[in-house]
């Protein structure tokens, strides 16, 4: 309850599942959606529905410790957050980005909307 609107940069936990225990924690991006690995095993794509922006980390390597946040891509334009601590991140969410799917050979990464995403923008009053 501290972040309802989900303004605030958010997380994702590497969990060793033979240990059952979380063994590196990488920050992402507003309300991370969706997660996708390319078939190569280099990249992971973390999706943020709050803001129209995938992050890329390289997961190359065997260590999670040397994983590492390579770039941000924003789709369309970056939402600003100032403000939206008082809006309905469900009803205006930009894009509403929501799943991520890499081509079979790791070059290309599709990124899809929700429903009328794209429609939904923020009201006046909170730009």
């Amino acid at each position: 309850d501290f972040d309802a609107n989900g303004v605030m940069p958010s997380a994702v936990a590497v969990i060793d599942t033979a240990r059952d225990a979380i063994v590196r924690v990488i920050d992402t991006g507003p309300i991370p959606k969706f997660l996708a690995a390319s078939p190569d095993g280099r990249w992971l794509a973390v999706v943020h529905w709050g803001d129209n922006t995938v992050g890329l980390i390289d997961v190359s390597t065997d260590s999670p410790a040397d994983f590492r946040r390579a770039g941000l891509i924003t789709v369309g334009r970056r939402l600003s957050l100032a403000g939206a601590e008082e809006v309905d991140r469900d009803r205006y969410c930009g894009y509403c980005l929501r799943g991520a799917v890499f081509t079979a050979d790791s070059r290309h990464l599709l990124v899809g909307r929700m429903g009328g995403g794209g429609r939904r923008i923020r009201p006046a009053s909170v730009r």
